[in-house]
Order: structure tokens, then C-alpha cells, then sequence
């Protein structure tokens, strides 16, 4: 009985330095935020998905909804001057072939072609894998399996 309430003792003095501990690391990494970006229907709306960086500071990302045809984007955030960013669509999602609401993360490949996958849209209606080139930013597509 002795050793069931020793352990418990150290369960408890070991959960609250834990805490104690998770609180002064929170506290030491706390970061201030700073808006970089603030989207609007006609640029894109809902972006879910996390971004990715290019060799030249630029992000890119995707929305779920927005965009030309309420469908979705894929945008890339630059940087300019004085710290300010700027938005350049490189895609507004048709809902057809080319597909609509992207979801998840862009990738690039070594050319710096950019792929995603979108929820819907495509032959089947099923989603779409899409790459969208560098040099003019041209979408090549293929449904998702």
C-alpha cells in the first residue's frame, strides 16, 4: 500500500512539473504575429492548406473557394519593398476539367513546376492532380485516382 501511494505522489509531482515546464517553454517561444495577407472573394477565400517557399522568398499556396469562378486558386505571395506583400494568381479553378476547391499542399519538383491535388472537378469529377509550369504557369492536368 506504502509503495502505491509513492508512485502516485510521483506521478503527480512529475505531471505538475511537466506542466510547469510545457508553461515556461510556451512563454519563451512566444511569437508576435504579423498579417502579411488578408484575401478577398475575387482572390481566392478559404485557403486550408499550407504554403511553400521558393529560393526567392516568394510563398505559394492554394484557397478552397474564391477566385474567378468561386472555385478555387493557386496564388503566390511576394515580397516587396518596405516589407509589404503582394498577391499574383497563378490559377483560378473552372470547376471542369481542370478541377475546383484544392485542399492540400503544393509541391515542387527540381524544374520548379508546382503540383496539387484538387477535391472535385476533373473527367470523373473526382479531383484532379495538377502541375502548373514555371515559365508561363501554364496547368497541365490529370484526374485523381
Amino acid at each position: 500500500m506504502q509503495a502505491n501511494r509513492s508512485s502516485s505522489a510521483f506521478i503527480a509531482t512529475l505531471a505538475i512539473f511537466t506542466v510547469t515546464l510545457l508553461a515556461t517553454s510556451t512563454r519563451a517561444v512566444a511569437q508576435k504575429e504579423k498579417l502579411l495577407y488578408s484575401f478577398n472573394a475575387a482572390d481566392g477565400a478559404y485557403p486550408r492548406a499550407g504554403l511553400i517557399l521558393d529560393n526567392a522568398g516568394n510563398l505559394y499556396g492554394t484557397t478552397s473557394g474564391g477566385g474567378a469562378y468561386n472555385e478555387g486558386t493557386v496564388f503566390e505571395l511576394m515580397r516587396k519593398t518596405g516589407g509589404r506583400w503582394i498577391e499574383r494568381i497563378l490559377h483560378n479553378f473552372k470547376g471542369g476539367a481542370d478541377g475546383a476547391y484544392p485542399l492540400a499542399n503544393l509541391i515542387f519538383d527540381s524544374s520548379g513546376n508546382l503540383y496539387g491535388t484538387t477535391y472535385a472537378g476533373g473527367s470523373n469529377a473526382d479531383g484532379t492532380l495538377f502541375q502548373l509550369a514555371p515559365k508561363a504557369r501554364s496547368l497541365d492536368r490529370e484526374s485523381a485516382a
